[in-house]
């Protein structure tokens, strides 16, 4: 029933559409799955560090 259903493009997603950059999306996925996961691992790794950064107390000069 709802093949039928043609609601035709989505002004919010048309507004964010411009600021996709899709040389980043065709670079990702001519990596392998095993690559794009090691890369997700690496990313995750950098925001806990920066997470765990921020919370260190701050040495003052």
């Amino acid at each position: 029933m709802r093949d039928n259903l043609d609601l035709g493009p989505n002004p919010i997603i048309e507004f964010y559409k411009k600021d996709v950059d899709l040389s980043l999306i065709a670079a990702n996925l001519r990596r392998t799955p095993d690559e794009r996961v090691r890369n997700m691992i690496a990313v995750m790794k950098f925001a806990e560090t920066v997470r765990a950064a921020l919370k260190a107390p701050q040495k003052k000069p």
